[in-house]
């Protein structure tokens, strides 16, 4: 499979990053478009949650949660979901569950908790509808004949409870998370990738074949990327007024004063550690691993402190 295989790298480093650091705060995101690997993502979940979750055209969230604590943690996240308000973290699932798109099933196994979200037959049947469609021109073929991957991985050496700390000499937490962060982007395609998805975008529009995006695919030929910057600073103007305008946004966003407990109570239970896990049987896998310990320590002092701050 490597031989045919073309790997590629782009990586972006804030501050003093090396590669030997500690990895303390970390979340990683993978799309796998392959039938084996969907298949075989589907058998994993099954497998370790003892026939209790199956992320077959559903999205299984795994939280690693001691067995004591799973009781509570379970009446949380219920709690949250039951609740009237979508204004919070949660409010795009309950928005879901209101208009009848979604339910909500809850399963433990050894020191996980599973939260599969089961899409409502009719979504279910609408899109698979849609998917048939590309599959029929194309798309299938790829996914059987091919493994291409796109992996993105934001790490620091920091986890939240230091970010708190930092957060003294920093002007934002935001700006603290860039003492010390790495972006890495990893595609991983088939040698034929190109040939073969410009041959499935010619059956729906040629035109669209002809766009910069298919085109800038071609440079993906294990290319390495790796660019440094001791802080933000360092960026050009345009880009240090977006990374501005980002963190604004970011530190404005605020929790409903009623979510802080339920929250905090979720991410100290679960101690941030959060798998994610979702398949379209025989097309793509998904995957999200996230290691954020001291979240819910970040919540419970550093948002409350900041809200305080502004009352």
């Amino acid at each position: 499979m490597e031989a045919n295989t073309d790997v590629s790298r782009v990586s972006l480093n804030f501050g003093n990053v090396k590669d030997s650091d500690p990895t303390n705060l970390r979340i990683r995101a993978r799309v796998v478009m392959s039938k084996l690997a969907a298949d075989s993502l589907v058998e994993k979940v099954l497998a370790e949650s003892s026939q209790k979750a199956n992320p077959t055209s559903s999205i299984v969230v795994a939280f690693n949660v001691a067995e004591g604590n799973q009781p509570k943690f379970i009446e949380v996240l219920n709690r949250i979901l039951d609740q009237e308000s979508t204004s919070g973290v949660f409010g795009p699932l309950i928005k879901l569950k209101k208009k009848g798109l979604a339910s909500f099933s809850t399963a433990t196994h050894s020191s996980k908790v599973y939260f599969t979200i089961t899409f409502s037959d009719a979504l279910k049947d609408s899109f698979a509808e849609q998917l048939a469609a590309f599959t029929g021109l194309g798309l299938g073929e790829i996914a059987s004949s091919q493994e291409n991957e796109i992996t993105l991985v934001i790490s620091s050496k920091h986890d939240f409870n230091d970010l708190i700390a930092l957060r003294h000499t920093e002007a934002t937490m935001t700006a603290a998370l860039f003492n010390h962060l790495r972006l890495e982007f990893v595609f991983k395609k088939h040698k034929s990738l190109v040939v073969k998805l410009v041959e499935f975008l010619t059956n729906v529009d040629e035109n669209i074949t002809k766009e910069p995006a298919v085109q800038f695919l071609n440079f993906f030929v294990n290319l390495t990327l790796d660019l440094r910057f001791a802080s933000t600073s360092q960026l050009n103007i345009e880009l240090q007024k977006r990374m501005k305008s980002l963190i604004e946004r970011i530190e404005e966003k605020k929790l409903p004063e009623s979510a802080y407990e339920d929250i905090t109570d979720l991410a100290t239970l679960c101690d941030g550690d959060i798998i994610i896990n979702g398949a379209l049987p025989g097309l793509v896998a998904l995957n999200v691993e996230v290691s954020a310990r001291g979240f819910g320590n970040y919540v419970s002092r550093y948002l409350r402190e900041r809200e305080e701050q502004e009352n």
